[in-house]
């Protein structure tokens, strides 16, 4: 049973979109966030990253009070309601589908939610002490799950409606969102996700360890941003030219079976921004 829960969440405006998210912080080299952080205020790397307190004994603090000033300034705005938020992105080649959601820790404990790559123990120790600190959540970790009609016809049917951000990024691959604030609407999603009995952690796998550590630590929120695809609306490709392709059955079935791929097997899309999506643990708390 996939368990679920709406949220507060912060966004851009879609005027400001394109501005504000990011990629993945770790595809940046050192020069570019040099560059970044000099020339585009309303970069979130100004909130994650700055080069002259990243050394700090207060860094983290500081990244709480940069992405306070960017809610300030209303260049990040957040939802009336708790709620679900579908994501859709476009390229030249297709298009993908999501559901934004909190989803619960303790369905690793249960095995419903299942890594397939080995992680790194000093970079989960990194990460723990800075969603510890920092408390955000800026980029979900994406869960697959297998094929389901239902929760597509929900997901079809809802971004029928007008999104409520819109933008195409510097690749010109457009990226929309839909706010699902309606009470119904989640329960309809929450119902059928709990007949989901398997999880693939796809993107993501550092972010919900470190977040289990969190977790384990001291049991108050067991909660992370996640964003939940189907076997449809994902592509697996080999991290590296010439190794294994992989599909979602074939993943599936090696981690059912209590195994795990070497880290940086897979290449699996879509990737999302970073900023794009925010949750807040210290309102979830």
């Amino acid at each position: 049973m996939a368990k679920l829960k709406p949220f507060i969440f912060f966004s851009p405006p879609s005027e400001l979109a394109n501005d504000i998210a990011i990629d993945s912080y770790d595809s940046y080299s050192k020069e570019q966030v040099h560059e970044i952080i000099h020339n585009h205020e309303l970069s979130f790397i100004n909130v994650i990253h700055n080069e002259a307190n990243m050394h700090r004994s207060d860094f983290y603090a500081l990244v709480r009070k940069r992405f306070a000033h960017f809610v300030q300034k209303k260049w990040l705005l957040a939802s009336e309601k708790p709620s679900f938020v579908l994501y859709k992105k476009t390229s030249s080649k297709r298009s993908y589908y999501g559901v934004i959601a909190l989803s619960d820790l303790r369905d690793l404990e249960n095995n419903t939610i299942h890594l397939h790559e080995k992680t790194i123990e000093k970079r989960e120790n990194i990460l723990a002490q800075y969603i510890k600190e920092v408390k955000l959540n800026a980029e979900p970790v994406a869960l697959v799950y297998d094929r389901n009609i239902a929760i597509q016809n929900i997901i079809e049917k809802e971004s029928e409606k007008s999104a409520f951000l819109k933008y195409k990024d510097a690749k010109n691959e457009q990226h929309e969102l839909w706010e699902v604030s309606n009470k119904k609407i989640i329960t309809q999603l929450q119902n059928e996700f709990e007949k989901v009995n398997y999880l693939l952690v796809a993107d993501g796998h550092h972010r919900i360890k470190s977040s289990w550590r969190n977790y384990q630590e001291n049991k108050s929120e067991p909660y992370f941003m996640s964003i939940l695809l189907d076997e449809d609306n994902i592509d697996i490709e080999p991290y590296k030219e010439g190794e294994k392709k992989y599909t979602f059955q074939e993943i599936k079935s090696i981690t059912q079976k209590g195994e795990v791929l070497p880290p940086k097997s897979t290449w699996i899309l879509p990737k999302l921004k970073t900023g794009l999506v925010v949750y807040d643990i210290h309102i979830g708390q």
